[in-house]
């Protein structure tokens, strides 16, 4: 049972919140706008206070976005004026007709955003209808002559399924275009449909994050991607590339295994930027966790390993104590959840850093840097400093 005490100051935060939402809101600070309604789309569009557009939940045809962009030349007035920090499609089902649309409109700039983000949208591109469309969207973004590559910066394809060859489409256009930050969970991608995408991406000169998680077990198995030791192998050429600009690696859940994780380790050695690299429930066993260790020792950018939920014993953490022993760098190492790493290895880990540098917890990794990473777990306590 929470204290009184615990109590008001929960009720205190949330107030404070709720005053500091209502100040901004008058101040004129920018929102983000729900829509789940055609009528809610009009409204949003012209809105000068939305810093972004949410599509939530309802399906989304080809005729509320042709009425909504295309209804006259005054709107097009308005909408080209306004650049939009993100744009959601959420649970959103789109229709094949409507991706064309989509396509349209962000090409001739009437929906400029810095970020856009599909997710659960019942995309498939095993079926041919879909595919052609997801395609002509995709092809938008390295058009020279479309608006929306100047603006867009992310890129999100979540819980769909991409599968291989949209993939590989998607993956060259990113590498034609201005996106630094590429996200693919859950998109059914296989070991070569991985490889053929980092074969396109190393064309890319601006791509710095790149994520492609999975499912491990459950009801979404079937949509998981699969990165597979030949994927590792594609990644590790991207990696390496003189080109790449890759600074952050996530590949959480993704069937890595031993010999994957070891082939990213080879990679970490001749990687200028990778800074962040995320491999978290992937059957890591020790075996995995000394190739990696290899690489950490030559890895000079290298900041944030996350190994949580594997299956690493005391002898691998050991070998990951003394990867990280002399490395002036790495601020986190992240061994939670490991069935075979007792207390005392992870305690080794952090004995090498006794400014309690490395964390040993789970952390949100969009946060995560000296002055915004807050550990979630209550026995971390570092100084940042």
């Amino acid at each position: 049972m929470p204290s009184t005490r615990a109590i008001v100051m929960h009720v205190l935060r949330i107030a404070v919140m709720f005053a500091l939402y209502d100040i901004a809101t008058v101040c004129g600070k920018q929102i983000q706008c729900s829509v789940s309604s055609s009528k809610d789309l009009f409204s949003a569009l012209h809105n000068p206070a939305c810093k972004g557009i949410k599509f939530r939940d309802f399906i989304l045809s080809t005729n509320t976005l042709r009425n909504a962009f295309f209804k006259s030349t005054t709107q097009h007035a308005d909408l080209e004026t306004n650049v939009y920090e993100s744009v959601v499609f959420s649970g959103t089902k789109l229709e094949p007709g409507a991706m064309f649309v989509l396509g349209d409109i962000l090409s001739q700039g009437l929906l400029k955003t810095k970020s856009l983000i599909f997710w659960n949208n019942g995309l498939d591109c095993s079926l041919e209808d879909t595919s052609e469309a997801v395609i002509a969207l995709i092809q938008v973004l390295d058009n020279a002559t479309s608006v929306a590559p100047t603006y867009l910066r992310e890129l999100h394809f979540s819980d769909n399924l991409l599968h291989d060859h949209c993939t590989e489409s998607l993956a060259a256009a990113v590498a034609a275009s201005q996106i630094h930050s590429l996200v693919l969970s859950g998109n059914g991608i296989q070991p070569a449909g991985i490889a053929s995408m980092c074969d396109a991406l190393v064309k890319s000169h601006q791509l710095e994050a790149l994520t492609i998680t999975g499912a491990e077990g459950g009801s979404n198995q079937w949509m998981s991607n699969h990165v597979g030791l030949e994927g590792a192998r594609g990644l590790q050429t991207l990696l390496i590339s003189p080109s790449s600009k890759v600074s952050k690696l996530v590949l959480s859940g993704t069937n890595l295994k031993d010999e994957g994780a070891v082939a990213i380790g080879q990679a970490l050695t001749d990687s200028r930027e990778i800074k962040i690299l995320d491999l978290n429930r992937n059957s890591i066993t020790d075996v995995g966790a000394k190739g990696l260790a290899e690489g950490i020792r030559g890895a000079a950018s290298l900041n944030i390993v996350i190994l949580a939920t594997n299956k690493i014993s005391d002898e691998g953490a050991g070998e990951l104590a003394r990867a990280v022993h002399h490395h002036n760098n790495i601020i986190v190492v992240d061994l939670e959840n490991n069935a075979g790493t007792t207390r005392q290895a992870k305690d080794l880990v952090a004995a090498v850093r006794p400014t309690c540098s490395i964390i040993l917890c789970t952390i949100d990794l969009t946060c995560a840097s000296r002055e915004m990473c807050m550990p979630s777990c209550s026995d971390c306590y570092c100084n940042w400093h």
